[in-house]
């Protein structure tokens, strides 16, 4: 997770601007990890708009 750019291990309560979120949680998954919930934020309403998007539509 550190090399992703989290500060706080467990992922909770980032204030970061999406744009950040994205990055990290794309991170992430390129590296493997996998959410039980299956989870992919570039499917969610709006947030599909950003540029950190493009490509993982």
């Amino acid at each position: 997770m550190r090399a992703c750019g989290y500060t706080n291990l467990d992922g909770a309560g980032d204030a970061s601007p999406i744009g950040v979120r994205l990055t990290r949680f794309y991170c992430m998954k390129d590296a493997g990890f996998k959410r039980k919930d299956k989870l992919d934020m570039c499917k969610n309403g709006r947030v599909s708009e950003n540029a950190e998007c493009n490509g993982r539509r």
